[in-house]
Parts: structure tokens; sequence; C-alpha cells
């Protein structure tokens, strides 16, 4: 385990992709990597994601 997970830490990702089964490839595979993952489907949608997850 590594000293940031011991401490707490866990890595956040936003993942911003318009294909939705790569996007949900990617942040599942992040996710079960031990990262806190949200994703997009545009920038736009990005932006509105960002201040709720920051």
């Amino acid at each position: 385990m590594s000293a940031d997970r011991e401490n707490g830490f866990q890595p956040r990702v936003l993942v911003v992709e318009d294909d939705s089964f790569t996007r949900a490839l990617i942040g599942e595979s992040l996710a079960v990597s031990g990262m806190i993952v949200r994703s997009a489907d545009s920038v736009a949608a990005a932006m509105g994601v960002c201040p709720r997850f920051g």
C-alpha cells in the first residue's frame, strides 16, 4: 500500500471522453486502481462537474 493511501489520500480523476464505451472503460479501470473517478462527455459537462468534484 502506498504512503498516500495509508494517509487517506485518493487521487481524483476527471475523464472527459465523448464515446460512452471508452469513457466507461477508462473510468472503471481507474476506479479499480483505487482512484475516485468522475466522467463527462464534453468540455461543457466537465466544467459543470469540476466545482462539485474538487
